[in-house]
């Protein structure tokens, strides 16, 4: 058998990620276990990072972190169910995955975040709230003049299968925004590449 051993995680330096959304968010669940350091009110600076879970914001919310992206935050939005969206005067459709959730999917986009990894990288991740590999995909998007950090595919018996991107990114003003669909909560201990991506994703 063929096994890769991957080095030890490095320490890295403190970083504050504003959680709108409260203390018991997805978010603010996968910042504590990627160990950074959560923060719910004040003042959002050029260098942090703004952690947005599975439901859009108020329009108060909204309008405070475009103007801190527009100075140099980062933006991430995780895991979007299903519906339309109007992120920073940009549609985002979220769809259900066709023909049931996936195990996988595909970084073959060459966006930097992701072209060092692997084909089969992000594939049967260890679900360790479970016990064993759960599905990292439920939804997939579609959205327009969006750089694709990743990709899937959709489609069901009456119609075509085409390539539908699951992770997006886009700059707006100084600052950037980006969009996972990919399931992380729960899969960092235990899958190192669910780790790295993590640590990418929410990095400016």
């Amino acid at each position: 058998m063929e096994f890769k051993v991957f080095p030890a995680t490095q320490s890295k330096p403190a970083k504050r990620f504003y959680i709108p959304q409260g203390s018991k968010s997805l978010a603010a669940k996968l910042v504590r276990q990627m160990k950074g350091r959560c923060f719910y009110k004040g003042a959002i600076e050029p260098g942090d990072t703004i952690v947005i879970s599975q439901s859009q914001l108020t329009k108060k919310q909204n309008s405070k972190v475009a103007d801190a992206v527009k100075q140099g935050a980062l933006a991430v939005y995780l895991e979007l169910q299903p519906t339309q969206y109007n992120i920073f005067g940009r549609k985002v459709q979220v769809d259900s995955c066709g023909m049931g959730d996936r195990h996988f999917v595909s970084r073959a986009t060459g966006h930097r975040l992701v072209n060092d990894f692997e084909p089969d990288d992000f594939r049967f991740w260890y679900d360790s709230s479970v016990g064993y590999p759960t599905p990292i995909l439920e939804t997939v998007l579609t959205a327009d003049q969006w750089d694709v950090i990743l990709q899937s595919g959709n489609g069901d018996w009456r119609s075509d299968w085409h390539n539908y991107p699951v992770g997006l990114e886009k700059r707006l003003g100084k600052g950037t925004v980006r969009i996972s669909q990919v399931k992380l909560l729960n899969r960092l201990d235990a899958n190192p590449v669910a780790a790295i991506f993590a640590e990418r994703l929410l990095s400016i």
